[in-house]
């Protein structure tokens, strides 16, 4: 979020190679998987759930699993834990001082960097061994695109990038599920149409067999619904950029390396 030039052009060609279509269509298993595993686990049998803390959960779950592999369930609770703070103090007042919000997550921060940084060492000595492929997780696809030139990021800038895709998957999509619910909460008729398609797919595929990239290509009314939410309810209203040069604008001198907030 904050490179500009060849090394922007670098890293979005990487991380718009990993987020393809053809990358995502190879994913809506473990997708799936992971919605299965949540639901029984924590809608199934409950008369009250709250929806908020769940989706983000759920949302957290899948990216781990798309980004880490087979081998994300160890760290994956603490690795969440840590993200929750973070998240939390993104937008807290920076004042570090301890039990504040933003010392603690400066705190996580660093833990969550720490084990980050094991992950992607240990990803590349066993890629350099011929134990993975660029298709198993994020740390082993870029650092394979390392190898054939296409980039020149360290295994810190591919951290960087793996810590921006979490909390992008983890804080934005959980906020368009916890709204479209309430939406459809609200919306019988809208409700009933999506269950309709739905169990439309449903009644073409065999007992627990998985969704495929074609039975979500068939979701097009739930996806149009999808979209109303984020145009009604946006998931970001807003991010920060820092001047790379001295600005003027409108009348107002904004020195270079000064942090903006940019309303969207």
């Amino acid at each position: 979020m904050t490179l500009s030039g060849d090394e922007l052009k670098q890293v979005r060609s990487a991380l718009q190679g990993y987020l393809s279509p053809e990358m995502v269509t190879k994913y809506v298993w473990k997708m799936d998987e992971e919605v299965r595993r949540h639901i029984d686990l924590n809608w199934v049998g409950h008369k009250t759930i709250k929806v908020a803390p769940l989706a983000k959960r759920l949302t957290f779950n899948i990216i781990s699993s798309v980004m880490f592999g087979q081998g994300a369930a160890p760290f994956r609770e603490a690795l969440a834990i840590d993200f929750e703070k973070v998240v939390r103090a993104a937008l807290s007042i920076p004042v570090n001082i301890p039990f504040t919000k933003f010392n603690k997550g400066l705190s996580a921060s660093r833990r969550i960097r720490k084990l980050l940084r094991q992950i992607a060492h240990e990803r590349e000595a066993a890629f350099q061994q011929g134990y993975c492929s660029s298709a198993d997780d994020f740390f082993t696809y870029m650092l394979a695109l390392r190898s054939e030139g296409k980039h020149s990021l360290t295994v810190e800038d591919i951290v960087d990038n793996a810590i921006l895709l979490l909390i992008a998957g983890y804080e934005m999509s959980s906020v368009l599920i916890t709204f479209l619910i309430r939406q459809l909460a609200n919306e019988p008729d809208i409700l009933g149409k999506i269950t309709d398609e739905q169990e439309e797919i449903a009644r073409n595929k065999g007992p627990n067999k998985p969704l495929t990239w074609n039975d979500v290509s068939r979701m097009k009314y739930t996806w149009k619904v999808a979209m109303e939410t984020l145009r009604t309810v946006p998931a970001l209203l807003g991010s920060f950029r820092t001047a790379t040069k001295d600005i003027e604008y409108r009348g107002y001198h904004i020195p270079k390396g000064w942090q903006n907030i940019l309303i969207i």
